[in-house]
């Protein structure tokens, strides 16, 4: 039975990190067999790992940094202007949608993943990095292969569950065949914004003193507003997520004719949490989807987890009440009904006595 990992968070919260917990997760639930118990049975699915080895992304990188000295060129990386990030993303998406995907290290990784027992042919090299690891991850599905894909879960991957986008036949061998796992990493908003400080710091050394076999720096948005919005988002789609899965693991009915729909989702759909804010990991969460029956449950944890929805928490919680307070709308209509009919009174008297004076 294979596996699909779906890794999520944020930008340096340790989500390469996280396959091998949730391998020894599953290894004490005894859900794992020989075949999927160690880490090198997987196949990734990460476009970063393409685009991030072109020759077009590597040359923009050093036509950037050629004229800097390391001093400047790693201030200009921890504290970018609009510019330093716009240029960094157009570079980026240039690399992964136009052209073809080429380059010493994508010869390289590919050769990687040829090894897992994933083919390429002379017309598949020819393509972009987008359509590449499209058929990196169609391949890998069609060959019922262990898949980690990681994602920063701004938003739910829904079309992964929902016949993957329109190929019927991946999506049914995704819901008939895989065993699937979402996973979140959490970490504080704080030590996100120091891991990421580093990594942009030591990726940019690391490459200016080796451009050959260093992977260049990505330029994320990680000014602290910029990013704490960026990390709201993923906790609240984080939030929204049982509500989400369960319309694909629970049994539905059907509206025209109340039968009974078979569960679309197979096998179980594990959902763990783990905080990532040191070494020592933790589990936080680990339940089934069909386990969980209350989104303020995980609501909650996330709030507590990231530290940075306190003020959202508020507004859910005001307006969850105003939901369920119905005595709000009898009030209304208590007040309006009294209205009306004094309306009534005072329109109506004066109306007959101007009516008489009239006709007098």
């Amino acid at each position: 039975m294979p596996f699909l990992f779906v890794v999520l968070g944020p930008t340096g919260s340790g989500k390469g990190s996280l396959p091998d917990k949730i391998i020894a997760e599953l290894k004490s639930k005894n859900v794992l067999d020989k075949e999927t118990d160690r880490r090198d049975t997987f196949v990734d699915i990460l476009i970063d790992n393409l685009v991030e080895r072109t020759e077009s992304y590597n040359d923009f990188v050093a036509d950037f940094f050629k004229k800097m000295s390391m001093e400047n060129a790693v201030a200009k990386t921890l504290n970018p202007d609009n510019m330093t990030i716009k240029l960094f993303n157009e570079a980026y998406f240039k690399a992964r949608k136009e052209g073809k995907c080429l380059g010493n290290k994508v010869d390289e990784y590919i050769n990687n993943i040829e090894r897992q027992g994933l083919g390429f042919s002379n017309d598949d090299r020819k393509m972009t990095c987008e359509a590449l690891n499209d058929k990196i991850f169609s391949d890998a599905i069609m060959g019922r292969k262990n898949i980690v894909f990681e994602t920063t879960g701004a938003y739910f991957p829904e079309w992964l569950l929902t016949n993957f986008g329109r190929n019927n036949v991946l999506g049914n061998i995704i819901i008939n065949d895989y065993t699937i796992v979402f996973a979140w990493s959490v970490v504080r908003f704080q030590e996100l914004l120091r891991r990421n400080i580093s990594r942009a710091e030591k990726a940019t050394e690391s490459y200016l003193n080796n451009p050959e076999e260093a992977l260049p720096p990505r330029i994320p948005d990680i000014r602290p507003e910029n990013f704490k919005n960026q990390v709201k988002k993923i906790a609240s789609v984080f939030t929204d997520f049982i509500g989400n899965i369960k319309k694909y693991t629970k049994t539905n009915r059907n509206n025209n004719n109340n039968k009974q729909k078979s569960t679309l989702i197979k096998n179980p759909v594990y959902v763990m949490v783990f905080d990532n804010n040191s070494k020592n990991t933790q589990t936080i969460f680990d339940k089934t989807a069909s386990e969980i029956y209350n989104n303020e449950e995980v609501e909650q944890l996330l709030l507590q987890e990231y530290g940075v929805l306190g003020s959202n928490n508020n507004n859910t919680r005001n307006t969850r009440n105003t939901r369920n307070t119905r005595g709000g709308k009898r009030t209304k209509k208590r007040t309006k009904k009294p209205t009306k009919k004094r309306t009534k009174k005072r329109t109506k008297k004066p109306t007959k006595k101007r009516t008489k004076r009239r006709y007098n």
